[in-house]
């Protein structure tokens, strides 16, 4: 069965043809197929299925122009930031002067303080930490040899550590 509407009246009129010579309701003679039934239901089926993607993109777009906007960068300095990384000129530093560092020694996990980095100009630029303990002299560890080795950001991973090593 096909169904075909009328452009002039709206009137709708179905027939087993697959063409209609008019409108049987005021004689029109252009009618304009329509789908089935059927056709309808997938397609508003697939209008959902595709609402319901574009949603997921927008949450996902409102989410991270949130986390941009938590940020306070304008956008004048994310570029900057863009492109001081395209540029290799960006280093993002272990922890923060200031900050605490754990250190497993003779059994025990100390608390460090880190009083200064230092990014030195060798070959291959280095990140050095000075961090210290209110009973000894500052100490000064090159980030990359020393993280997750004999430095630690957390005072679990440098107890972790301790049990290892005994």
């Amino acid at each position: 069965m096909n169904r075909f509407k009328c452009p002039a009246c709206g009137r709708n009129q179905y027939t087993s043809a697959d063409t209609a010579e008019g409108c049987i309701y005021c004689g029109n003679k252009e009618l304009k197929k329509m789908l089935p039934a059927w056709d309808i239901k997938m397609l508003e089926a697939e209008l959902e299925k595709r609402k319901q993607e574009r949603e997921v993109k927008d949450n996902e777009a409102i989410t991270r122009l949130a986390a941009y906007e938590d940020s306070g960068l304008s956008p004048e300095e994310v570029q900057e930031l863009a492109q001081a990384k395209a540029d290799g000129r960006l280093v993002e530093l272990p922890c923060n002067v200031g900050g605490t560092v754990y250190e497993p020694f003779a059994g025990k996990v100390y608390e460090k303080t880190v009083d200064r980095i230092i990014i030195n100009r060798f070959t291959t630029p280095q990140i050095w930490i000075e961090t210290k303990l209110p009973f000894a002299a500052p100490r000064l560890e090159r980030w990359d040899l020393a993280i997750g080795k004999t430095v630690f950001l957390t005072r679990e991973a440098a107890e972790k550590a301790l049990e290892v090593r005994e």
